[in-house]
Order: C-alpha cells, then structure tokens, then sequence
C-alpha cells in the first residue's frame, strides 16, 4: 500500500505528570509506547524527511501551556499530494 496521508497518534508522555502517572508507567497497560512531544516530534520529522512527505503536528484534547495535549498527531502527506492541493 503506498497511502497518500497516514496519520498516527499517541499519548503524550509530557502530560502523564498532570494526570498522576508516574514517569516510569503509561496511562493504560495496553499502550506500547507513550513519547513526549520533543521524541514524537524528532520521530515524525526523520519519518518525513526519509519518506517525501510533509508532516503536520497536532496536540488533541487540547493543550496545555507548558505539558502539551492529552495526546499529539502527526499527519503524513506524500510530497506531490501536498503541492497539489
């Protein structure tokens, strides 16, 4: 499969602290990865520049000044798909 947009999210790790979660667990025992913004954001962008896509970010369920969203996006779109819309 060769998708024009993929979209990926997960947990931001940045705000387990608010939520009680202590650095060394994630929220819930079924989540495999839980990364902070700063990680997902170093991941999504050598996922990009490796793949010809453009990458956009997004916290979702809101953000909080200093520890981000509840969870984060990254929107992935082949190059050629981006320049035509």
């Amino acid at each position: 499969m060769k998708p024009a947009s993929v979209i990926v999210t997960t947990p931001n790790a940045d705000y387990n602290e608010l939520l009680g979660v202590p650095a060394h667990r994630f929220r819930h025992p079924d989540h495999r990865f839980e990364w902070g913004r700063r990680k997902f954001r170093s991941w999504a962008e050598g996922v990009g520049q490796r793949n010809g896509c453009r990458v956009v970010l997004s916290d979702l369920a809101g953000a909080h000044p200093f520890y981000g969203g509840v969870s984060q996006m990254a929107v992935f779109t082949k190059e050629a798909v981006a320049a035509a819309r």
